[in-house]
């Protein structure tokens, strides 16, 4: 049983050094204040921008994204009328793959400037500043956020609901096992005029110790870890453990005054006889396993979805950086004269180094496209899907033709509709709902295929209708992106670094960080989920361990009888494996019939218990013992 509450501590530890690494990831700009999004009407220079600033006494900072990933943040940020207290260049992290430079800005670089953040908490100074502004001609809209800085409400939030309700769930039902486990000694105890209380808090101090003491093991390394690389954070990582461990505190106190209850109902001299052979906690202990086993079987389901989803999106994250694509980024819309200046510079490139892509909004990530390829295509046409794309990029996309061939891009003219085969039928009906003009042209392509998001590592088209259209060369699209080859992007990069357009209000960027950024996502929501698994697997050891333990106290006698008579009792042994057994294969077979394996877990620890009892102790109950 100690074990068990060890094992707890360091699910906390271990909790207590992931949900930080989430929080220091976000928190990248080192500033408790308020923050305020500008967005302008129109561009100004930098040098007007920093006379505001320092007429207002407010600092401003302009932020290049070079990568944004878990982990892996690379940014430089331009500060304007820095304060005194700011550190210029790279800034301290507690991840060694972040490189977050701070800069101050240069009246050399002749910025123009749509998109630019603040931080503060002195409203008047803020209202001063966007007066300022306002009397210099410029329109602009605003909106705030908090920090992201660590804060209870964080740590217990809805994100994380699931981790502590299953957390406090194993804590409550593994003290419940102790208690069970003690009865002889609380007896004593009560017998010897310890009062109930007493009583119960003897018993989990020795289990606090062990918690407590389990979860330093991960706490302590980490911060040290935390001194060396970012001092800073320190404070924080220090206030999240102080709650998390009055979280446990508060458990405990609970559940010894809910102990000392019980305590008070028990009779001393049934307990020091061993009387724990209770029906009813025998049948208490099953409807608990019937709950955990559930929740096991969810979370075992969870996380093989989530690792199936981590395993498809670092595959399509392979071949999809082949490509080399390259899309344009705006923290804001850019003045008119300025999206006519890049518009007539994006049509001066070649059509081969541009691309159109809009991916039908029916996607589906790898476990949904398993069950539709299992289930076969569907002619719902009030729902078809519709991709999107230029001519060139049917050489990237790589659709098939019915005799299975792939579509060459020279192949296929504009205003073509490749339509999966099995629409031939419903064609008018399709056009119809489609809304597509007379000058389309249908082609028919083989059935069920499977496209990858362009977009969106690990996300998936499945069967889609594809519109070829003529390409269009310009800053957006009414939906999807414009897509750059490195060649074009160069030019791209170099056109607004010479019109000298601020790149954090509008630059040129790889999709590398988007796969990146779903890459990490997908890893987080494995590493949650994982966190639940090993949750649930305590709980359901040990309600394994209460169960054959009580079932075995129960039918000692019989068990002892027959060790005697050299015999064992199958059908009682088959009865009980038969009547847990069919628990877990219910569960499992309508939430995950893979997950089945549980039950031979199950059926294997039961054994190996019976055959250790009956080798062991059976006999000794004959003694009195």
């Amino acid at each position: 049983m100690k074990k068990i509450f060890l094992g707890i501590g360091l699910l906390v530890g271990a909790f207590s050094v992931f949900f930080f690494l989430l929080v220091a990831d976000k928190d990248v700009y080192f500033n408790d204040d308020t923050v305020y999004d500008f967005s302008l009407s129109k561009n100004i220079s930098g040098e007007k921008l920093t006379q505001i600033a320092s007429e207002t006494d407010m600092m401003i900072r302009l932020v290049k994204f070079n990568d944004i990933s878990f982990g892996r943040n690379h940014l430089d940020v331009t500060l304007l009328n820095p304060t005194s207290d700011v550190k210029l260049g790279r800034q301290p992290s507690i991840f060694p793959g972040n490189q977050i430079i701070y800069s101050s800005y240069s009246p050399n670089e002749k910025k123009k400037i749509k998109y630019f953040t603040i931080q503060s908490n002195d409203e008047n100074k803020v209202n001063h500043f966007k007066e300022q502004l306002s009397t210099a001609g410029y329109e602009m809209v605003s909106s705030t956020s908090e920090p992201t800085t660590f804060n209870v409400s964080m740590l217990f939030s809805s994100l994380n609901f699931k981790f502590f309700s299953l957390l406090t769930l194993l804590i409550l039902f593994s003290i419940s096992t102790y208690y069970i486990h003690r009865i002889k000694e609380i007896g004593i105890k009560k017998l010897n005029g310890w009062n109930n209380f007493r009583i119960s808090f003897s018993l989990i101090k020795k289990l606090v110790i062990h918690s407590f003491g389990a979860a330093l093991l991960f706490v302590l390394p980490f911060a040290v870890y935390i001194s060396v690389t970012d001092l800073n954070a320190l404070k924080s990582y220090a206030l999240m453990c102080i709650y998390l461990y009055l979280f446990l505190a508060i458990i405990f106190i609970g559940s010894s005054i809910i102990g000392s209850l019980f305590i008070s109902r028990l009779n001393q001299v049934n307990a020091i006889k061993n009387n724990k052979n209770n029906k009813k906690l025998f049948y208490v202990l099953l409807f608990f396993k019937a709950i955990v086993v559930t929740l096991l079987v969810l979370s075992l389901d969870t996380s093989i979805k989530d690792m199936n989803k981590l395993n498809s999106a670092i595959h399509s994250i392979n071949q999809l950086e082949k490509n080399a694509f390259y899309t344009i980024q705006t923290a804001s819309s850019p003045e008119e004269k300025v999206h006519k200046e890049l518009d007539h510079y994006i049509e001066s490139l070649k059509d081969e180094g541009i691309f159109n892509y809009s991916p039908s909004e029916e996607t589906v990530d790898i476990n949904q496209l398993n069950q539709l390829e299992t289930e076969g295509m569907s002619q719902n046409l009030e729902n078809i899907p519709l991709t999107i794309v230029s001519q060139n990029i049917l050489n990237v996309v790589k659709i098939k033709d019915q005799d299975g061939s792939l579509l060459k891009s020279d192949e296929v003219q504009p205003f073509t509709l490749l339509v999966p085969a099995h629409y031939e039928k419903k064609i008018k009906e399709v056009l119809k709902s489609l809304s597509l003009g007379k000058k389309t042209k249908v082609h028919y392509v083989k059935n069920g295929q499977t496209q990858e998001n362009l977009l969106w590592p690990g996300s998936y088209l499945f069967d889609t209708i594809t519109y070829v259209a003529p390409l269009q060369k310009s800053l957006y699209l009414n939906s999807g992106e414009v897509l750059f080859d490195t060649s074009s992007a160069t030019a791209l990069m170099k056109e607004i670094e010479s019109k000298g357009y601020d790149s954090g209000s509008i630059d040129v960027k790889s999709m590398k960080s988007e796969y990146n950024l779903a890459k990490g996502n997908l890893s987080i929501a494995t590493v949650e989920s994982l966190f639940h698994v090993i949750i649930t697997g305590f709980s359901f050891l040990l309600c394994i361990l209460s169960i054959i333990t009580i079932f075995l106290e129960f039918r000692k006698k019989e068990f002892a009888v027959n060790r005697l008579l050299g015999k064992r009792p199958k059908s009682l042994i088959m009865s009980f494996l038969i009547f847990n057994g069919v628990i877990t294969l219910l569960i499992a077979a309508v939430i995950n019939w893979m997950l089945i394996i549980l039950f031979l877990i199950e059926m294997m620890l039961f054994v190996i218990f019976i055959n250790k009892y009956m080798k062991n102790k059976a006999i000794l109950v004959l003694k009195g013992e």
